[in-house]
């Protein structure tokens, strides 16, 4: 099969290709549904338009590999997903025979990340549990189901309606896990990685059974982590990775030889980055950050006295004490280095840090937001200071800060004691903080 490579964000025209059957169709309408990537079917070829997914789409007759911008190449990707998801264990992976992240795709990387991860789990041992079984036998077990024998076997005895609590490993947890391998298993290229993710399939199919979609969509809402399951939490982390960049409605679809994409959001891995990273720079100090946390007080209907909708930071970084104003923070993968910072991006920071600014009276500071987006070189830092400014006065409201993040440099300093940026960053970040 013919493989084409482009940069995410770039345009390639495939000339004398075609899509050639229905599915070959009904792959590229769905991924511009999605906003995954525009693939248009022309008189002399087929036009490719990557966005900011990366990863593979394989159609009848070719393939196509969309590779990283910013984040040092599919390798730096695996570095980057190993770092937000808490494995830290590249340096164990390169050491197993027969598998490495160099020459891998985004699809081998993510299935090696993850049999790393299961492998973990299995190494602790798979988890266990008590789940509720209703069902006929021929001898009575647990509680006898009365109404449902009446019902349904009135006047036999030789099968009995019964309910009874089971200690398995067929619960969930495991579930997503075989969910997960059983994707994996159909699309993997390595030969000495698909042995590794079909061993660990057999491990947790003699165990359970898989989860279907909407168990995996459920659990992803509702799962809850504490002292028994903790240990599941970085392969379920890498497990929805799976799921999103096949789609959910891959786990659908049986057979190895049909047209399929795996797409990774860089968007969503640079927020992660961003999350943990910022996280480990205030770690010993009076500040705390939290993620992705809804807040209603913001925007306010005046007439009904009700919130008018929820604001959602990426970020936002608060006093431990709960008192005063927070510094609101989005992180945007987009190239910053490259164009105009967008209009809207601006826009929703000045809400943004209106909304958590501190009391005037008690700060003279002004009100700030902070915008951080990947540096195209190893040069990070602020490139833009913008003003909200009053006409009549040109008085300052309130300011947004846009600084680049180079990727792979964050990454080397965090094994390295010299750590120029991760000091230069933090200290750009203690002044914005509003003072208490």
């Amino acid at each position: 099969m013919t493989r084409f490579d482009l940069g995410e964000w770039q345009t390639r025209l495939i000339k004398g290709a075609s899509l050639a059957t229905s599915a070959d169709r009904s792959l590229a309408e769905t991924l511009a549904q999605q906003q995954r990537a525009i693939v248009e079917e022309l008189r002399d070829g087929v036009r490719v338009k990557a966005l900011s997914w990366i990863g593979v789409i394989q159609f009848t007759q070719f393939e196509i590999r969309i590779h990283p911008k910013f984040a040092g190449g599919d390798a730096g990707v695996a570095r980057l997903i190993d770092y937000v998801g808490g494995l830290d264990s590249l340096s164990t992976i390169e050491g197993e025979p027969g598998v490495r992240i160099e020459g891998c795709d985004m699809l081998d990387i993510v299935a090696l990340l993850f049999a790393t991860a299961v492998k973990k789990v299995v190494r602790l041992g798979l988890l266990m549990d008590y789940r509720r079984f209703e069902e006929d036998l021929p001898v009575l077990r647990g509680r006898l189901l009365g109404d449902r024998q009446l019902t349904r076997r009135f006047g036999r005895i030789d099968r009995l309606e019964c309910r009874y609590d089971e200690r398995t490993a067929d619960i969930v947890e495991n579930r997503i896990i075989l969910a997960a391998l059983e994707l994996l298993s159909r699309r993997v290229r390595n030969a000495a990685l698909a042995r590794q993710v079909r061993r660990l399939q057999a491990i947790f199919g003699s165990a359970c059974g898989a989860a279907d979609r909407h168990e995996v969509s459920l659990a992803r809402q509702e799962m809850v982590y504490h002292r028994l399951n903790g240990y599941y939490r970085t392969s379920h982390d890498l497990g929805w990775l799976v799921f999103d960049g096949f789609g959910i409605e891959e786990l659908l679809a049986p057979g190895s030889d049909r047209c399929f994409a795996f797409l990774i959001d860089m968007n969503r891995i640079f927020e992660l980055f961003c999350e943990r990273w910022i996280a480990a720079l205030l770690r010993g100090t009076d500040w705390r950050m939290h993620a992705q946390v809804p807040c209603r007080s913001v925007l306010w209907n005046a007439h009904s006295k009700t919130s008018w909708g929820a604001v959602r930071p990426d970020l936002l970084i608060s006093h431990r004490s709960g008192a005063g104003a927070s510094l609101p923070v989005d992180a945007k993968y987009k190239l910053y280095d490259e164009r105009a910072v967008d209009s809207s991006d601006v826009y929703q920071l000045f809400l943004y840090a209106f909304g958590f600014a501190p009391v005037e009276a008690a700060n003279a500071r002004l009100p700030a937001g902070l915008i951080v987006f990947p540096a195209s070189d190893a040069g990070g830092g602020e490139r833009h200071r913008l003003h909200i400014r009053r006409i009549a006065d040109r008085r300052a409201g309130a300011e947004v800060v846009i600084t680049a993040i180079p990727l792979m440099r964050a990454l080397d300093e965090l094994q390295q004691d010299i750590a120029p940026f991760s000091t230069e960053f933090r200290a750009a970040l203690s002044a914005l903080l509003p003072s208490q």
